[in-house]
């Protein structure tokens, strides 16, 4: 939903500009965090490993140096890759005269959590759906990883159980302001728009016990801090706020000779470190799968056939619930990419 309708018209003209600050802010950081991950996605894989020696401490300075030219310089063909070959205005948007809290999914941008286990091949399925999407006729947008934006930042996990609280609500202000952003921007394009979340409100609540992930909600809902940004997000509502949610399953359940742990190189090509075992990604996928249970469109993508079989049915599950919750949009989506291509033919 459209953060423009988040504020009472009753707050003061001081709070609404802190507000969008804030929002502005997320926003940026949301842009350059979506570039990084986007960049990773779309870059070929590397040449084979160079042997023990390149992998010491050159190798280290070198990947940080990388990183840092990735979160930020823009690169003007990563920013243009998510757009459809066939751009069309939609015509007025529908959440402007609505209040978030009343109806969140008042928007026409089709919002997608992208979630599961690590080593799930989300990052291939999200390359595929760029594809396929805009293809299709619509703007695809992906939003970045949030707590992999703080972690590469130079954001350290805490250890104590209330740092760990403040460390997690952090996170959830900032994806809730990360997805309004993004809606506020994909609708005010006018044009049919996915918006892709790396995880979203719910992930959060697989790491916390419940008394902790009540009083992140409490907190969130404005009754702590009285925020009118951020009044009214109870968890019945966090349900409401996703056209869909996909769940792709670990690699270490089903597939688990394919799951890729320690200092590894990931299907992008890229050098990862990831800690966790097979054994505690099961663990945790069956976790994700739970917070998500409750919502309606809960698509699980398990290891089953062929790898691009599984990246194939996450963007065909993405394209049937945006023609369900937006069936108008889609067909002139499809009439749009069909008139495209019957003029590239002509040429």
């Amino acid at each position: 939903s459209s953060s423009s309708s988040s504020s009472s018209s009753s707050s003061g003209s001081s709070s609404s500009n802190a507000n969008w600050g804030a929002i502005v802010t997320a926003c940026a950081v949301g842009i350059a965090g979506s570039l990084l991950i986007s960049r990773l996605v779309t870059r070929p894989k590397r040449k084979k490993e160079r042997g023990a020696q390149a992998e010491g401490r050159g190798s280290t300075s070198s990947r940080s140096a990388k990183w840092v030219d990735l979160l930020h310089k823009l690169d003007p063909a990563l920013n243009h890759a998510g757009r459809t070959v066939s751009p069309r205005q939609i015509g007025r948007t529908h959440a402007a005269s609505k209040s978030i809290a009343e109806v969140p999914q008042a928007t026409h941008v089709v919002r997608i959590v992208l979630t599961g286990g690590p080593c799930g091949g989300k990052s291939s399925a999200l390359k595929e759906l760029r594809k396929r999407g805009t293809e299709a006729g619509f703007d695809v947008y992906s939003a970045p990883e949030v707590p992999t934006v703080l972690f590469n930042g130079g954001a350290q996990l805490p250890t104590d159980e209330e740092g760990l609280f403040t460390f997690q609500l952090a996170i959830m202000k900032l994806q809730l302001r990360l997805e309004r952003s993004w809606t506020t921007i994909a609708e005010a394009t006018g044009r049919p728009s996915i918006v892709v979340f790396d995880r979203g409100l719910f992930d959060p609540k697989g790491y916390m016990g419940p008394k902790t992930w009540e009083r992140c909600l409490q907190h969130l809902n404005g009754s702590s801090d009285h925020s009118a940004d951020e009044h009214g997000v109870t968890e019945e509502y966090l349900k409401q706020r996703y056209s869909g949610v996909i769940h792709m399953v670990t690699a270490a359940d089903g597939a688990r000779k394919y799951y890729k742990w320690g200092d590894t190189v990931d299907d992008s090509g890229n050098r990862v470190q990831r800690s966790t075992t097979p054994d505690e990604a099961v663990l945790l996928d069956k976790r994700m799968r739970q917070v998500w249970a409750g919502h309606s469109r809960h698509v699980v993508i398990h290891n089953t056939g062929t790898f691009q079989d599984k990246v194939s049915a996450c963007t065909t599950a993405v394209l049937a619930i945006a023609d369900e919750v937006h069936p108008a949009e889609v067909a002139r989506a499809r009439a749009s990419a069909d008139g495209a291509a019957a003029n590239q033919q002509q040429q």
